[in-house]
Parts: structure tokens; sequence; C-alpha cells
């Protein structure tokens, strides 16, 4: 299983409130009990999207959706990252969507596996996977993230080729 760095600017870095609150998610009535005391669902909203990361060891935390990936991992690497619904239900909490979309980390899609052993530790099981996944690639020329699309392996930017392996390496972005 990869860990991956961050991969965002150093200046977003910079900027980011290390303290932003989070939540581990390690069960999922302590998930309910969490988002109803920090105010989520208050509206009678029955899903509520967050930003999440997996730190290694498979340690799922979430955030406000507002905040950055690197403020909810702290600044460590981590096994995966992206966007996380959770809806209400009559049996409790369950997965409603799931990405991979991070540009602060970039994950793969086959961090999918991360994600999946952090939810079914927590008592989330039969989730299928990203309901939307992203792959992600670095441009050496001009230096921008780019978001492969239709598997076009090509920098929007500047048109230069991209390769189709994962290229984002630690201080790839410094």
């Amino acid at each position: 299983m990869r860990i991956y760095p961050c991969a965002g600017p150093a200046a977003i870095k910079e900027k980011v409130n290390m303290t932003t609150p989070r939540h581990e998610v390690c069960t999922a009535d302590g998930l309910v009990k969490w988002a109803l005391d920090a105010g989520y669902f208050s509206q009678g909203t029955p899903s509520e999207v967050f930003t999440y990361t997996v730190l290694p060891g498979h340690h799922l935390f979430i955030a406000d959706r507002h905040s950055e990936h690197i403020a909810c991992a702290r600044g460590s690497p981590v096994e995966c990252a992206g966007e996380i619904a959770f809806r209400r239900s009559k049996r409790g909490m369950v997965v409603e969507e799931a990405s991979n979309l991070s540009t602060g980390y970039c994950p793969e899609s086959s961090a999918w596996v991360a994600l999946d052993l952090a939810l079914k530790a927590a008592g989330f099981p039969g989730v299928q996977g990203f309901t939307a996944a992203f792959e992600f690639r670095y441009c050496q020329r001009c230096l921008q993230t780019c978001v492969i699309k239709d598997e076009v392996y090509e920098c929007p930017a500047c048109l230069q080729p991209l390769p189709a392996e994962w290229n984002y390496t630690a201080g790839a972005l410094s």
C-alpha cells in the first residue's frame, strides 16, 4: 500500500491551520455522537459531506468539508484522502458516497483499499468502492497538478505528455 506525501503547493501548507477540528472515526455510533454534537445533520439534512484522510495504520479522520486535507492529516503522509458523505438512516450511519478527490495528496484510485479497511474497522461494511475515482499526474514542464480525464495523459495547460504511472514524490512541488 502506497503512502502519499503532501502534493499540494507549499503556500497552502504554510497557511493551513493544523488545529482545524477533526474527528477520528472509530465506530458508527461515535460518528453519530460527534456529528450531532458538532452541529451536523441539524437542519434535518439526511447526509453530510466531509473531508477525510486515512493515516498509516488505517486511521480514518474526518473534518469539515471546507477544510484542507493537509489540516485533517495534521501534515502527515496518508494512505488515502478525499471526500466522503455519511447519511443517517433507520439503521444508523451509512456511507453514501466516497471519492479520492484530494489535490493536496493526489492519491491513486487504488488507495480505495486503505479507506475500505478503515471503514470496515469502524463498522461500515458493504461499501463497494469509490463512487467517483480520480487519477492525478504531475506535469514536469509547467508544474501543474493534472486530473486525468478520458484516459488522456496530457497536461491540459501545456499539452506535455504525462506518464501513465503516478508520479508525485516527496518534495516534488516544493
